[in-house]
């Protein structure tokens, strides 16, 4: 199939001269048509570039800025999760310890914190201010008095026990001491249901 030749341009060389008019409009035209064709050429950009890759402080910027901005979808999610964290997260005690197995064994932990330097730990302390320690105590009395709740009978039990020891000499009030730490061991131990009452007692040896 022979090929199609090109749109002559528009010319003024007429064997048939053309109103002086005409040929002034014609080269105008030939003009606009030739400066449209080299806007598509792009030797230059007339746009200000920015860099390829936004500095870490702008990517920090929009990290904290998108964070705060999702604050209250977060609140919102929190108290609505679609699967019970508590359940989930003892269903998934196995998989926790295979990888803090993994994480001792491979010394990440450790290297870990040894990139934080201590700017970053004082940085934390100072943006956190002043009010940081009464502001998370005071949002978890609940949590503390319930658990104060199962402490302190456990408490008596150790002090009753204590009380039993005697006190007259100096070996006698070490032994006491020692026995004390050996309680308040013991009673943790109860608290995580690995012991009983009567086992706090025992390692006092007070209970007579």
């Amino acid at each position: 199939m022979p090929r199609k030749k090109a749109a002559n341009p528009i010319s003024t060389d007429s064997p048939t001269p053309l109103d002086p008019a005409i040929a002034e409009s014609i080269k105008l035209a030939e003009a606009v048509l030739a400066a449209e064709v080299e806007k598509g050429s792009h030797h230059g950009n007339p746009l200000t570039l920015g860099p390829r890759v936004a500095s870490a402080e702008k990517q920090a910027k929009k990290l904290v800025d998108r964070a705060s901005a999702a604050s209250g979808e977060w609140f919102e999610n929190v108290q609505h999760p679609k699967k019970n964290p508590l359940i989930e997260g003892i269903k998934a005690e196995p998989k926790y310890a295979d990888k803090m197995r993994q994480v001792i064994a491979s010394g990440s932990r450790a290297k870990a914190l040894g990139k934080v330097s201590d700017e970053d730990v004082l940085a934390g302390i100072i943006a956190a201010g002043s009010g940081a320690l009464a502001d998370g105590v005071s949002k978890k009395a609940g949590k503390i008095l319930r658990k104060r709740n199962v402490m302190q009978p456990l408490q008596i039990v150790l002090a009753q026990a204590l009380d039993k020891l005697p006190t007259d000499t100096d070996s006698q009030r070490a032994a006491k001491m020692a026995a004390a730490r050996k309680g308040m061991i013991m009673m943790g131990k109860v608290l995580r249901g690995e012991a009983s009452p009567q086992d706090i007692v025992t390692a006092v040896g007070g209970g007579v």
